[in-house]
């Protein structure tokens, strides 16, 4: 079970079982129910915080084709690795007990993570970090997907600013026309959105298999409504998170849940005035010299940015892939 503080659960933030079971599982019409034929829709309902929709979606008062209104949101274009986990019980107790695996840095080492402009100051252990992601940490940035109703883009939409705490969503070609500029610059858009609220078809629902209570839900949004921007750079910045999975190639496999595979993070501003080309940097560090491992999956679909990794959605490994069968799966994603 998710939030479990005995060890038994190691959330990886992606898979290493990729290629074709990722088209699978996001391309094509995977995303989009054919709908059902007319008859009556529920009232758009309207939201004014991504805690006011988790809750709605946890109280099963919301319903898959209702129509809802997002009211004053921002639009991010990291989709959230773990939609809804951020705000369920067990993620917050998660998050709260890693703050006791902090990282204590060298100085030169300190110096590096600081020039990285992170949004942190501490560091965590790979402990700390596996218990951040089991709180709902990380994104991935998707391409475009054909779907029934056309091609959609799939993002984040927050009432905070930080894409793995929003809704997910789908934007239809004209609504991702209206937004793509300005969020390619600045990192988010602030907007009323409209749209429907669907329910993800069974290639989809492996993306939840790690947690539970979380139905897979996202809006579907036809109607974009810019407003002017309201937060201050210097204080209040659009946030996103994103993960990799990492082989150690000499450190001792006692450190790690599976074998020598461990999962590690960074926070970032995202947007061409944001910080992810500083912080790749600084997580390529800490999984090389800190931890003598090489990245093999990256969570970046529109641009790759590890040589020989493969992009992946999953948090764990394919069926099939357990602990035992790890050096297997993973050459079949590259890592030879």
């Amino acid at each position: 079970m998710i939030g479990s503080d005995d060890g038994a659960l190691f959330l990886t933030p992606l898979s290493v079982g990729l290629g074709k079971e990722l088209d699978a599982q996001l391309a094509t019409a995977g995303l989009v129910l054919s709908d059902p034929g007319s008859g009556r829709v529920p009232a758009s309902r309207e939201f004014l915080s991504n805690e006011d929709f988790w809750e709605s979606v946890f109280a099963e008062k919301l319903r898959s084709r209702y129509r809802v209104r997002l009211q004053d949101f921002f639009l991010l274009e990291w989709f959230p690795r773990s939609p809804g986990l951020y705000h369920t019980p067990d993620a917050e107790r998660s998050r709260r007990t890693a703050r006791a695996h902090f990282f204590t840095l060298p100085g030169d080492e300190l110096q590096r993570y600081r020039s990285s402009e992170p949004e942190s100051p501490e560091v965590y252990t790979l402990d700390g970090k596996n218990r951040m992601l089991r709180g709902g940490y990380g994104c991935i940035r998707l391409r475009d997907r054909l779907t029934e109703d056309g091609r959609l883009w799939f993002m984040s939409a927050s009432s905070s600013l930080v894409a793995h705490e929003g809704v997910p969503v789908g934007l239809t070609e004209s609504a991702y026309d209206q937004v793509i500029e300005d969020i390619a610059v600045y990192g988010a858009v602030r907007a009323h959105l409209a749209g429907r609220v669907m329910f993800l078809p069974d290639a989809f629902t492996p993306l939840y298999s790690d947690y539970r209570r979380v139905p897979p839900l996202y809006v579907r949004v036809d109607r974009v409504e810019p407003l002017p921007m309201r937060w201050d750079t210097t204080s209040r910045k659009p946030l996103a998170s994103a993960a990799v999975i990492f082989r150690s190639q000499t450190g001792s496999e006692s450190l790690f849940e599976y074998g020598r595979y461990a999962a590690a993070y960074i926070d970032f501003v995202p947007g061409e005035r944001g910080t992810l080309t500083k912080r790749i940097p600084w997580l390529v560090r800490y999984v090389e010299a800190l931890h003598e491992g090489r990245i093999i999956t990256d969570f970046d679909e529109y641009m790759p940015r590890f040589a020989d990794a493969v992009f992946s959605s999953r948090r764990y490994p394919r069926a099939g892939c357990g602990r035992k069968k790890w050096p297997t799966c993973s050459r079949a994603a590259g890592d030879a």
